[in-house]
């Protein structure tokens, strides 16, 4: 089969590789109809993440088909269609019997997809413990539907939740890239007096108010005496900081005393807080990886109309070809603003030749670790205005140029997230 394989810092190459097998009893095989490229993909290609393992394939976010599965699968069987999880996990240990299964003590545990153990940008994925990193999805839901369940989903239900949202709170939520915007649905849920986006690029900002009108939407500039003309207590009741690059201090200086910070964004670097002039406002902060196993809910408020995220999704392989490369998530226009493209595996060819690259300085991330749609991502990504999907010797179709080994995310060759 074909998988997009990490080789070292800054190369990757689609190559040929062996079909997945079980490996324990707990397994199961995954053919892969539809993934995405994360930024955490683009984490890896810069060096961003040390435990990546050079041949590892990459890719973990995605959803498939079972194949096959071990003696110990219990709640799966070949043919269910299902979501896979960002997190593996155990399900037995001390912090996942509480819930915290970023912290699974298993040696497999946590962010292993991808990064330490082969991943998803293939046709088929060995999961292991498939019993809780397999989540069924339900026959009124679409795999595009389902796509972002198991992480940038999946996180920003989790940081909804541990925010404590109540009907009478002013919520902040800094940054509307993809990761952002999964981060304002779940809140939305929660019903809160106002929600205020901040964000500062315009196309995400009108992205934000066309599909979600009762938000208030703002640039940074006079952010602060904003959020105090719309909240009754000094500012913001919660705030979400999910943009990154330096935008922490931006949230506590707009949090009321008494307020709960929730960092949801990834930082590859320490952050200095503004300690002597947060001493006195009692600021409640949570922050960390995602504990990443309430798929089963999301995939039901999906199925009832409460969550969509397909908006995300900019980039599709062409009609009439089944086979692909994971999802992009990059925006309408041509712009990589943290928008996700979508694939389906092996080597694709472009319908057209790409537009040019377009970078964006490192330090402007969104926890946003992933070419998602709509906002623009801190990285160097060609975007394509269409995808077209090879016969597998790799000769194109319709006029399209092949993505030979290493093409693709070649091109993602920014420095950004």
């Amino acid at each position: 089969m074909l998988a997009y394989t990490y080789l070292e810092r800054g190369k990757f190459a689609l190559l040929d590789k062996p079909k997945p097998v079980l490996l324990d009893p707990g397994d199961a095989v995954v053919r892969v109809t539809l993934a995405s490229i994360c930024t955490s993909d683009l984490h890896i290609k810069h060096g961003s993440v040390p435990r990546a393992v050079p041949g590892v394939t990459v890719g973990h976010e995605m959803v498939g088909v079972v194949e096959e599965t071990g003696p110990d699968v219990r709640t799966l069987r070949p043919g269910d269609r299902v979501a896979v999880n960002v997190e593996t996990f155990c399900g037995s240990c001390f912090f996942c019997r509480h819930g915290w299964v970023n912290n699974c003590t298993d040696p497999s545990g946590g962010w292993a997809l991808g990064c330490r153990i082969d991943g998803g940008q293939a046709e088929y994925v060995r999961v292991p413990y498939a019993d809780q990193g397999l989540t069924k999805i339900p026959h009124a839901v679409t795999d595009r539907q389902a796509l972002f369940v198991g992480d940038i989903l999946a996180t920003g239900y989790w940081a909804a939740q541990i925010s404590q949202i109540s009907p009478e709170d002013t919520v902040l939520v800094l940054g509307a890239g993809p990761t952002g915007l999964c981060t304002l649905q779940c809140v939305l849920l929660e019903n809160p007096r106002r929600v205020i986006v901040c964000e500062r690029d315009p196309q995400r900002l009108a992205f934000v108010r066309a599909h979600y009108p009762q938000v208030l939407a703002l640039e940074p500039e006079g952010l602060r005496e904003a959020v105090l003309a719309h909240s009754a207590h000094g500012g913001a009741d919660v705030v979400l900081e999910v943009a990154g690059g330096g935008h922490l201090p931006s949230g506590l200086e707009c949090a009321r005393p008494n307020a709960v910070v929730t960092v949801v964004a990834l930082y590859d670097r320490p952050q200095l807080l503004p300690l002597p002039d947060m001493y006195g406002k009692n600021l409640t902060f949570k922050t960390g990886g995602v504990d990443g196993c309430n798929c089963a809910q999301t995939l039901d408020l999906i199925a009832a109309g409460k969550l969509d995220t397909t908006p995300l999704i900019t980039h599709l392989p062409s009609q009439g070809h089944r086979r692909g490369l994971p999802a992009l998530r990059v925006p309408a226009g041509g712009r990589h603003q943290g928008g996700h493209p979508a694939l389906t595996p092996p080597q694709p060819s472009y319908d057209r030749s790409l537009p040019r690259e377009r970078e964006e300085p490192y330090g402007y991330h969104d926890s946003d670790s992933e070419p998602r749609l709509r906002p623009r991502c801190p990285l160097r990504l060609p975007v394509p205005s269409g995808l077209a999907l090879p016969p597998r010797q790799g000769r194109p179709q319709g006029g399209g140029r092949v993505l030979r080994p290493g093409g693709l995310l070649q091109g993602l060759a920014g420095t950004g997230h």
